[in-house]
């Protein structure tokens, strides 16, 4: 090891996120993050349930590329059946 060398440096990936940004310019910011390693992923969206409906609404999302996808696009729970199969999972495991 050589003198003087710093064995605590650490970068911080995510420091961006405690800095005073937009809500949408983290999620897009996590979204450059996640696709470092997964570049598939072309879309991270934040949706809100409302269990009363059983309505999914898209809150804000972040897209790679051209695509404008609908920014306020909302569906039933039931039309979701990939969701589903995650809530059953986890209703499960509790």
């Amino acid at each position: 090891m050589a003198q003087g060398e710093d064995l605590f440096t650490h970068q911080d990936t995510l420091a961006q996120l405690h800095e005073n940004l937009p809500l949408t310019e983290n999620l897009r910011f996590i979204h450059q993050i996640i696709r470092q390693d997964f570049p598939f992923v072309d879309r991270l969206a934040i949706a809100l349930f409302d269990e009363k409906t059983e309505i999914l609404k898209t809150y804000m999302h972040s897209t790679e590329g051209n695509d404008s996808p609908v920014t306020t696009y909302e569906a039933p729970l039931s039309a979701a059946p990939s969701l589903q199969a995650i809530i059953l999972e986890k209703s499960v495991d509790r």
